[in-house]
């Protein structure tokens, strides 16, 4: 009788682990996988993306495309250097001026679009400073170390190797350097967070060159820092670390929106 009622207890919480399986699993799934019907979203456009939930977060999974804010407007299309160096409102372009750059790489944006708050679909926003912050720290305190290692504070700069989990497997220039983006090495942390972070280059804000495509990455945010400054994230081939950084608002760089809380 006492292995009879053991057996349908152990029955009884095999049932209830399948029911509530996110909860039996939660500390084995860092990031969470959404319904089939709710995988992406559109902008304006129609640019579809891929979104991704990390943690507490929703993100999109791509680099922005639009070319009209949220009103239908469309936004300012510079392809001059000179113009793109010296203009102080909103405008976007394609690295190198060339439309095929749209995919996979997106739209490159000066922070004067970024700072319209009408780039991002409705019940989205450009992601802040503060936004960055808590995925580095979620990623640091959950496994997405390429070392393995695990941070236990709220310090983003500490133990902060988690580019290689934020960076796609492909258009990344090589690099030797352990662990680093552009290196093949530990593949199982390699986008294993799917956030799909691909090396666009940016447009420099000083000469209006563009530079460093599949080298380089850099994220606007919405934080501006002082005037004519704001805050930026950058993740390279050659590092393992994704870089808090500020510059010149004239500067064209990706950006990826974030759902509202």
């Amino acid at each position: 009788m006492i292995k009879i009622i053991k057996t349908l207890l152990y029955l009884t919480s095999t049932i209830l682990c399948v029911i509530f399986i996110t909860g039996c699993e939660k500390d084995s799934e860092p990031v969470s996988n959404l319904n089939e019907t709710d995988t992406t979203i559109t902008d304006v456009d129609g640019n579809v993306y891929k979104k991704v939930i990390i943690g507490d977060q929703t993100w999109m999974a791509e680099n922005l495309k639009t070319t009209k804010y949220l009103d239908g407007t469309e936004i300012p299309n510079v392809t001059d250097n000179t113009q793109w160096c010296e203009i102080r409102t909103p405008a976007y372009c394609w690295y190198e001026n060339e439309p095929a750059y749209k995919d996979p790489y997106g739209a490159i944006y000066n922070w004067y679009t970024v700072q319209t708050d009408k780039l991002c679909p409705s019940g989205w926003h450009v992601s802040t400073d503060d936004d960055w912050t808590q995925l580095e720290i979620y990623l640091q305190n959950h496994g997405y170390n390429y070392n393995g290692t695990i941070d236990t504070d709220d310090d983003r700069e500490t133990n902060n190797f988690i580019a290689k989990a934020l960076a796609t497997k492909t258009n990344w220039a090589f690099s030797a350097n352990e662990g680093t983006v552009g290196n093949t090495d530990y593949p199982e942390f390699r986008n294993k967070t799917g956030f799909n972070a691909i090396p666009g280059g940016f447009r420099d804000g000083g000469d209006g060159q563009f530079k460093s495509i599949n080298h380089e990455l850099y994220y606007h945010t919405s934080t501006e820092l002082v005037a004519y400054s704001s805050i930026q994230r950058q993740i390279t081939s050659y590092t393992s670390n994704v870089i808090r950084t500020w510059g010149g608002e004239m500067n064209g760089f990706s950006v990826r929106c974030i759902k509202d809380e």
